[in-house]
């Protein structure tokens, strides 16, 4: 299993009044750490729009344990810890580049659905190309996946 890395600076954009890191900024890093994910593991870059494939967030959360200032460089590390017949759970690391510490995990749920946003079964495009970053030994992925 490896780990899927994004890279984020911490600018002023993303800091409040305290010159910390505001607290819904981790969700939107989350997102987009999701969405290079998605990138990296999606048969060709136009693969969603051409098959009218959404993603649908079902849950997210971030659990945070210290803080992020300006210029702070940032990895953000994503494992898939459960695939389900329509969904994908993942777990986020979010630690400062320079001394590995954990700024935050967070936990998100996403859901594959037609373009009428009835859930579907993950492509199995996705699925092998995923597969890497997906976390056999911790947790337990639904048979029909370890064909």
């Amino acid at each position: 299993m490896k780990e899927f890395i994004f890279q984020k600076t911490v600018y002023l954009c993303d800091t409040n009044a305290f010159g910390n890191v505001y607290f819904a900024k981790f969700f939107e890093w989350q997102g987009m750490a999701r969405e290079a994910f998605f990138r990296e593991v999606m048969p060709n870059p136009n693969f969603l729009i051409d098959t009218h494939t959404h993603l649908i967030t079902v849950k997210a959360a971030v659990e945070y344990k210290q803080e992020a200032y300006l210029y702070d460089d940032v990895e953000i590390a994503l494992v898939v810890v459960a695939v389900k017949h329509a969904s994908a759970d993942m777990v986020f690391t979010y630690r400062k580049q320079k001394d590995k510490s954990v700024l935050a995990k967070g936990y998100q749920t996403v859901a594959f659905a037609d373009q009428k946003g009835n859930f579907i079964r993950i492509p199995p495009e996705i699925i092998e190309k995923a597969r890497p970053y997906v976390d056999e030994k911790k947790y337990v992925i639904s048979k029909i996946f370890l064909r």
